[in-house]
Protein backbone atom coordinates (compact mmCIF):
# COMPACT_ATOMS: atom_id res chain seq x y z
CA UNK A 1 0.00 0.00 0.00
CA UNK A 2 2.99 2.36 -0.12
CA UNK A 3 3.00 5.16 -2.68
CA UNK A 4 6.10 6.58 -4.29
CA UNK A 5 6.19 10.26 -5.35
CA UNK A 6 8.72 11.11 -8.05
CA UNK A 7 8.97 14.76 -7.05
CA UNK A 8 6.89 17.54 -5.48
CA UNK A 9 6.60 21.21 -6.36
CA UNK A 10 5.16 24.08 -4.30
CA UNK A 11 4.06 27.26 -6.05
CA UNK A 12 2.27 30.46 -5.00
CA UNK A 13 -0.32 30.57 -3.53
CA UNK A 14 0.18 27.21 -1.81
CA UNK A 15 -0.48 25.08 -4.87
CA UNK A 16 1.17 21.68 -4.50
CA UNK A 17 1.94 19.34 -7.40
CA UNK A 18 3.00 15.73 -6.97
CA UNK A 19 4.45 14.08 -10.07
CA UNK A 20 5.02 10.43 -11.00
CA UNK A 21 2.88 9.00 -8.19
CA UNK A 22 2.66 5.20 -8.25
CA UNK A 23 2.33 2.20 -5.96
CA UNK A 24 5.64 0.68 -4.92
CA UNK A 25 4.33 -2.91 -4.86
CA UNK A 26 2.33 -2.70 -8.08
CA UNK A 27 1.91 -5.69 -10.37
CA UNK A 28 1.75 -5.80 -14.16
CA UNK A 29 -1.80 -7.24 -14.06
CA UNK A 30 -3.26 -4.51 -11.84
CA UNK A 31 -1.90 -1.09 -10.93
CA UNK A 32 -2.64 2.62 -10.76
CA UNK A 33 -0.34 5.41 -11.94
CA UNK A 34 -0.84 9.16 -11.43
CA UNK A 35 1.52 11.24 -13.62
CA UNK A 36 0.39 14.45 -11.92
CA UNK A 37 -1.73 15.41 -8.88
CA UNK A 38 -2.34 19.13 -8.23
CA UNK A 39 -3.83 20.29 -4.93
CA UNK A 40 -5.05 23.79 -4.03
CA UNK A 41 -5.56 24.10 -0.24
CA UNK A 42 -8.13 26.42 1.38
CA UNK A 43 -7.36 26.11 5.08
CA UNK A 44 -6.24 23.71 7.81
CA UNK A 45 -8.31 23.14 10.94
CA UNK A 46 -6.06 22.06 13.82
CA UNK A 47 -9.05 21.31 16.07
CA UNK A 48 -10.62 18.75 13.73
CA UNK A 49 -7.37 17.77 12.02
CA UNK A 50 -9.03 18.46 8.69
CA UNK A 51 -7.42 19.89 5.58
CA UNK A 52 -9.82 21.84 3.34
CA UNK A 53 -8.92 21.70 -0.36
CA UNK A 54 -10.51 23.91 -2.99
CA UNK A 55 -9.55 21.53 -5.78
CA UNK A 56 -7.70 18.30 -6.42
CA UNK A 57 -6.87 17.75 -10.07
CA UNK A 58 -5.55 14.39 -11.30
CA UNK A 59 -4.03 14.43 -14.77
CA UNK A 60 -3.74 11.40 -17.09
CA UNK A 61 -4.21 8.63 -14.47
CA UNK A 62 -4.06 4.99 -15.57
CA UNK A 63 -5.93 2.14 -13.87
CA UNK A 64 -5.45 -1.45 -15.05
CA UNK A 65 -7.73 -4.34 -14.01
CA UNK A 66 -7.24 -7.96 -15.12
CA UNK A 67 -9.33 -11.12 -14.96
CA UNK A 68 -6.94 -14.06 -14.77
CA UNK A 69 -7.28 -17.36 -16.62
CA UNK A 70 -8.68 -18.81 -13.39
CA UNK A 71 -11.43 -16.15 -13.35
CA UNK A 72 -10.00 -14.08 -10.47
CA UNK A 73 -10.55 -10.33 -10.81
CA UNK A 74 -7.32 -8.52 -9.94
CA UNK A 75 -7.74 -4.94 -8.67
CA UNK A 76 -4.97 -2.56 -7.59
CA UNK A 77 -4.45 -2.46 -3.83
CA UNK A 78 -4.86 0.91 -2.10
CA UNK A 79 -3.67 2.04 1.32
CA UNK A 80 -6.27 1.67 4.06
CA UNK A 81 -7.63 5.03 5.24
CA UNK A 82 -8.52 5.18 8.94
CA UNK A 83 -10.09 8.02 10.95
CA UNK A 84 -7.73 10.18 13.03
CA UNK A 85 -7.18 9.28 16.67
CA UNK A 86 -5.47 10.99 19.58
CA UNK A 87 -2.34 8.92 19.01
CA UNK A 88 -2.35 9.08 15.17
CA UNK A 89 -1.76 12.55 13.65
CA UNK A 90 -3.63 11.71 10.45
CA UNK A 91 -5.36 14.60 8.68
CA UNK A 92 -8.82 14.17 7.27
CA UNK A 93 -9.50 15.95 3.97
CA UNK A 94 -12.51 17.74 2.57
CA UNK A 95 -12.26 18.24 -1.19
CA UNK A 96 -14.66 20.80 -2.68
CA UNK A 97 -13.91 19.80 -6.28
CA UNK A 98 -12.23 16.62 -7.53
CA UNK A 99 -11.31 16.70 -11.23
CA UNK A 100 -9.86 13.92 -13.37
CA UNK A 101 -8.59 14.83 -16.84
CA UNK A 102 -7.69 12.46 -19.67
CA UNK A 103 -7.78 9.32 -17.53
CA UNK A 104 -7.63 5.72 -18.74
CA UNK A 105 -9.19 2.52 -17.36
CA UNK A 106 -7.79 -0.61 -18.97
CA UNK A 107 -9.40 -4.06 -18.69
CA UNK A 108 -7.70 -7.28 -19.76
CA UNK A 109 -9.66 -10.55 -19.68
CA UNK A 110 -7.32 -13.53 -19.91
CA UNK A 111 -10.05 -16.09 -19.26
CA UNK A 112 -11.27 -15.95 -22.87
CA UNK A 113 -9.19 -16.91 -25.91
CA UNK A 114 -8.00 -14.81 -27.54
CA UNK A 115 -7.81 -12.46 -24.50
CA UNK A 116 -10.18 -9.47 -24.54
CA UNK A 117 -8.60 -6.03 -24.21
CA UNK A 118 -10.89 -3.04 -23.65
CA UNK A 119 -10.10 0.56 -22.74
CA UNK A 120 -12.11 3.50 -21.43
CA UNK A 121 -9.91 6.46 -22.28
CA UNK A 122 -10.09 10.28 -22.54
CA UNK A 123 -11.90 9.87 -19.23
CA UNK A 124 -12.96 13.07 -17.47
CA UNK A 125 -14.58 13.20 -14.03
CA UNK A 126 -15.89 16.17 -12.04
CA UNK A 127 -17.26 15.53 -8.55
CA UNK A 128 -17.59 17.16 -5.16
CA UNK A 129 -17.71 17.86 -2.34
CA UNK A 130 -15.90 14.78 -1.03
CA UNK A 131 -14.60 13.90 2.43
CA UNK A 132 -11.76 11.45 3.16
CA UNK A 133 -12.18 9.22 5.10
CA UNK A 134 -15.90 8.56 5.14
CA UNK A 135 -17.39 10.10 2.03
CA UNK A 136 -19.16 13.07 3.56
CA UNK A 137 -22.40 14.71 2.39
CA UNK A 138 -24.19 14.43 -0.95
CA UNK A 139 -21.68 14.45 -3.79
CA UNK A 140 -22.56 15.20 -7.40
CA UNK A 141 -20.58 13.76 -10.29
CA UNK A 142 -20.30 13.88 -14.06
CA UNK A 143 -18.28 11.37 -16.07
CA UNK A 144 -17.55 11.06 -19.76
CA UNK A 145 -15.12 9.04 -21.82
CA UNK A 146 -14.70 6.86 -24.89
CA UNK A 147 -14.92 3.08 -24.81
CA UNK A 148 -12.57 1.30 -27.21
CA UNK A 149 -13.13 -2.38 -27.91
CA UNK A 150 -10.93 -5.31 -28.83
CA UNK A 151 -10.39 -4.35 -32.48
CA UNK A 152 -10.46 -0.56 -32.12
CA UNK A 153 -14.22 0.07 -32.32
CA UNK A 154 -15.09 3.12 -30.22
CA UNK A 155 -18.11 4.99 -28.82
CA UNK A 156 -18.66 7.79 -26.24
CA UNK A 157 -19.96 7.01 -22.73
CA UNK A 158 -21.64 9.49 -20.34
CA UNK A 159 -22.78 9.27 -16.70
CA UNK A 160 -24.03 11.87 -14.21
CA UNK A 161 -25.79 11.91 -10.86
CA UNK A 162 -25.25 12.23 -7.12
CA UNK A 163 -24.31 9.96 -4.22
CA UNK A 164 -24.21 9.91 -0.42
CA UNK A 165 -21.41 7.40 0.12
CA UNK A 166 -21.87 7.08 3.89
CA UNK A 167 -25.55 6.07 3.47
CA UNK A 168 -25.13 3.98 0.30
CA UNK A 169 -27.52 6.29 -1.56
CA UNK A 170 -27.06 7.01 -5.26
CA UNK A 171 -28.94 8.24 -8.29
CA UNK A 172 -27.38 8.20 -11.75
CA UNK A 173 -28.15 8.04 -15.45
CA UNK A 174 -25.76 6.72 -18.10
CA UNK A 175 -25.65 6.58 -21.87
CA UNK A 176 -23.63 4.62 -24.42
CA UNK A 177 -23.65 5.86 -28.00
CA UNK A 178 -23.90 3.20 -30.76
CA UNK A 179 -20.95 0.82 -30.44
CA UNK A 180 -20.08 -1.92 -32.95
CA UNK A 181 -20.68 -5.30 -31.31
CA UNK A 182 -17.46 -6.54 -32.89
CA UNK A 183 -15.78 -4.58 -30.05
CA UNK A 184 -16.43 -7.73 -27.94
CA UNK A 185 -15.33 -10.22 -30.60
CA UNK A 186 -13.42 -12.69 -28.32
CA UNK A 187 -16.62 -13.40 -26.38
CA UNK A 188 -18.41 -14.61 -29.52
CA UNK A 189 -15.80 -17.27 -30.34
CA UNK A 190 -15.92 -19.49 -27.26
CA UNK A 191 -16.27 -23.28 -27.39
CA UNK A 192 -18.34 -24.86 -30.15
CA UNK A 193 -20.72 -21.90 -30.46
CA UNK A 194 -19.44 -19.07 -32.64
CA UNK A 195 -21.54 -15.98 -33.34
CA UNK A 196 -21.21 -13.60 -36.27
CA UNK A 197 -22.24 -10.04 -35.35
CA UNK A 198 -21.69 -8.51 -38.81
CA UNK A 199 -22.00 -4.71 -38.50
CA UNK A 200 -24.56 -4.70 -35.65
CA UNK A 201 -24.32 -1.90 -33.08
CA UNK A 202 -25.37 -1.55 -29.44
CA UNK A 203 -26.89 1.64 -28.00
CA UNK A 204 -27.84 1.92 -24.34
CA UNK A 205 -29.34 4.24 -21.73
CA UNK A 206 -29.66 3.33 -18.07
CA UNK A 207 -31.00 4.69 -14.79
CA UNK A 208 -29.65 3.66 -11.39
CA UNK A 209 -31.24 4.29 -7.99
CA UNK A 210 -29.78 3.15 -4.67
CA UNK A 211 -31.67 3.82 -1.44
CA UNK A 212 -29.98 2.60 1.76
CA UNK A 213 -27.95 0.03 -0.22
CA UNK A 214 -31.02 -1.28 -2.13
CA UNK A 215 -30.31 -1.12 -5.87
CA UNK A 216 -32.91 -0.62 -8.58
CA UNK A 217 -31.51 -0.37 -12.11
CA UNK A 218 -33.11 -0.18 -15.56
CA UNK A 219 -31.08 -0.62 -18.73
CA UNK A 220 -32.62 0.10 -22.14
CA UNK A 221 -30.72 -1.46 -25.05
CA UNK A 222 -31.10 -1.16 -28.80
CA UNK A 223 -29.38 -3.33 -31.40
CA UNK A 224 -29.15 -1.47 -34.70
CA UNK A 225 -27.62 -1.83 -38.15
CA UNK A 226 -28.87 -5.41 -38.47
CA UNK A 227 -29.22 -5.44 -42.24
CA UNK A 228 -26.60 -8.18 -42.67
CA UNK A 229 -27.77 -10.41 -39.83
CA UNK A 230 -29.33 -13.84 -39.81
CA UNK A 231 -29.65 -16.78 -37.45
CA UNK A 232 -28.43 -20.04 -38.93
CA UNK A 233 -27.93 -23.58 -37.64
CA UNK A 234 -25.48 -25.85 -39.46
CA UNK A 235 -25.57 -23.49 -42.43
CA UNK A 236 -29.39 -23.39 -42.73
CA UNK A 237 -30.93 -19.93 -42.21
CA UNK A 238 -33.62 -19.96 -39.53
CA UNK A 239 -34.25 -16.20 -39.21
CA UNK A 240 -33.42 -13.63 -41.89
CA UNK A 241 -33.44 -10.19 -40.29
CA UNK A 242 -33.98 -8.38 -43.61
CA UNK A 243 -37.14 -10.35 -44.36
CA UNK A 244 -38.36 -10.11 -40.76
CA UNK A 245 -38.11 -6.30 -40.82
CA UNK A 246 -40.36 -6.06 -43.90
CA UNK A 247 -38.53 -3.13 -45.47
CA UNK A 248 -38.15 -1.09 -42.26
CA UNK A 249 -34.82 -0.35 -40.67
CA UNK A 250 -34.25 -3.50 -38.58
CA UNK A 251 -33.55 -3.10 -34.90
CA UNK A 252 -34.11 -4.98 -31.66
CA UNK A 253 -34.90 -3.33 -28.33
CA UNK A 254 -34.90 -4.71 -24.80
CA UNK A 255 -35.09 -3.52 -21.19
CA UNK A 256 -33.16 -5.14 -18.40
CA UNK A 257 -34.19 -4.66 -14.76
CA UNK A 258 -31.62 -5.17 -12.01
CA UNK A 259 -32.41 -5.16 -8.29
CA UNK A 260 -30.75 -6.27 -5.08
CA UNK A 261 -28.23 -5.01 -2.52
CA UNK A 262 -25.63 -2.61 -3.97
CA UNK A 263 -22.71 -4.37 -2.29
Amino acid sequence: GTLRIGHAHLSFPLTVEFAEVASVNRQLESFTVFPSIIMKPRWLSAASRTLELDEVKILRPLLRVTRSQAGELLWPSFPAVTPPTASAPFLGMRIHSLVVEDGTIEFLDQQVQPPFHGVLHHLSVVMGPLAVPGGGPQTSFAIRGEFVGHSGEAAPVYCSGWAVLTDHDLQASCQLEPLALSAFEPYYQQGNVKVRVYSATLKSTSQWLVDANALDGRVQMELGNLTEGDLSIHGRTVVDVKKLAAGEEPRLTAELKISGPLD
